[in-house]
């Protein structure tokens, strides 16, 4: 047992007065937090807190020992903190996986000034819509969505990953628009290809019905910026993710189709490895998105709640 790491929990929980809380400031879960308190506990042959439903306090033996050890940690933590914000700890390359769209429509543009605010930083982005395995290809961070994440990461949510029927106003003009989605059958539609069946991939509508059905595309496409794309030439009616049309949609260059209608296919998320030391880079990096994603609300800018 890591006897400093156990303590470091410790103090953390006395401060908190929670094991819940002490662990969400660790990366930990309340569960790990309360087994390492405990195994330290039993090393000691002592007692060192009371556990209640919601609360936990420190017993006398608890007490004199965090009073004891407390200064020595803090100049431990404090040492660590001071050479952690040294730039050295911001060298090297952050190896980031994104979901395309997302990533350049959303990410990017964020990350100008924190890029420049560390300048041997090298940033090094990959953009492909297949999910990624951190540890075996090598990346720092993922961002993406609509995934099945593995065992061992922390994932931390940046927005819905939303689908809205959209088209051009061109297109509109031309083929008239639908006014419930059985009249969807009648219009030139575009989906994405299945990967295992080669068919269209179902569109399941949230609305004012639920409604799951196969699309009879006309066009099938296996990207979903090409599936924007197409929108945007007046190919058709498309399925598509919001981020890849938030923009469309603002300028009028697209419209919502059917726009009580939507579909959810989860959310865009960042995730890293499980680690109790993650570098400062990686910290940070997360931290900023998730700061960002909150100050310019992209829980409603991608919606697809929001009729628009």
């Amino acid at each position: 047992m890591d006897k400093l790491s156990a303590l470091e929990m410790l103090l953390k929980a006395a401060e908190s007065g929670s094991f819940s809380v002490a662990a969400r400031e660790l990366g930990l879960t309340p569960a790990a937090v309360s087994k390492q308190v405990g195994k330290l506990e039993r090393s000691l042959g002592k007692a060192l807190v009371r556990r209640s439903t919601r609360h936990i306090g420190l017993t006398d033996a608890g007490r004199l020992l965090l009073q004891t050890i407390a200064p020595a940690l803090n100049v431990v933590q404090q040492a660590l903190s001071e050479m952690q914000s040294n730039e050295t700890a911001y060298s090297g390359s952050l190896r980031v996986s994104m979901a395309p769209g997302f990533g350049r429509n959303f990410v990017m543009p964020v990350l100008g000034t924190w890029l420049a605010q560390h300048p041997s930083l090298k940033f090094d982005g990959h953009f492909d819509n297949r999910p990624v395995n951190l540890i075996a290809q090598g990346f720092d961070v993922a961002v993406s969505g609509g995934l099945e994440l593995p065992g061992g990461l922390i994932a931390r949510e940046l927005a819905p990953l939303h689908l809205v029927l959209v088209a051009t106003p061109v297109y509109l003009a031309n083929f008239g628009e639908p006014d419930t989605p059985g009249d969807l059958h009648k219009h030139i539609l575009l989906a994405l290809r299945s990967p295992s069946t080669g068919r269209p991939r179902p569109w399941h509508l949230i609305g004012e019905h639920d409604i799951l059905f196969e699309p009879p595309a006309r066009h099938l496409l296996n990207d979903p910026e090409a599936l924007a794309m197409a929108a945007e030439l007046s190919w058709g009616i498309g399925l598509v993710g919001l981020p890849h049309v938030h923009k469309a949609l603002a300028t009028g260059t697209l419209r919502r189709v059917l726009p009580r209608y939507w579909a959810d296919a989860g959310s865009i998320r960042v995730y890293h490895a499980h680690n109790r030391l993650v570098p400062p880079k990686v910290r940070d990096f997360v931290d900023l998105l998730v700061a960002t994603s909150r100050s310019e609300d992209w829980h409603k800018v991608l919606n697809g709640r929001s009729v628009r």
